[in-house]
């Protein structure tokens, strides 16, 4: 039995849709603009996530060449390529995150630039 079939079978969709909340409703983080909700945070964790927001900041954007893709291709290495790519999603995360602790507007422009960019 495969994992699709197994879970088919252990939470059937009409059971599935009791137990799951409906997307529409389901916020795993609070939007940027609710301010209370972001400044009430235990002080350390903002602490680390604005740490974080600024290493992004200093951080040089990984290059992603389409040679790094072609790697694939040529040799079977994704590697190269993943590196890179998931190097510029995190920075993304962090930079996201600490717009949201931050409120101020530092980190809009670089996630801008990163979102263009990926």
């Amino acid at each position: 039995m495969n994992a699709h079939t197994f879970l088919t079978r252990s939470y059937p969709l009409p059971q599935l849709t009791n137990l799951l909340t409906p997307r529409p409703d389901w916020n795993p983080y609070p939007p940027a603009s609710h301010r209370d909700a972001w400044a009430s945070m235990p002080v350390e964790q903002r602490q680390d996530i604005l740490a974080l927001g600024q290493e992004a900041l200093a951080t040089p954007w990984p290059s992603l060449p389409a040679t790094l893709y072609l790697r694939f291709a040529r040799d079977g290495d994704r590697a190269a390529f993943e590196a890179h790519y998931f190097l510029r999603r995190r920075l993304l995360v962090h930079l996201v995150l600490a717009e949201c602790v931050d409120g101020q507007g530092r980190f809009l422009d670089p996630i801008a630039n990163a979102v263009w960019s990926i």
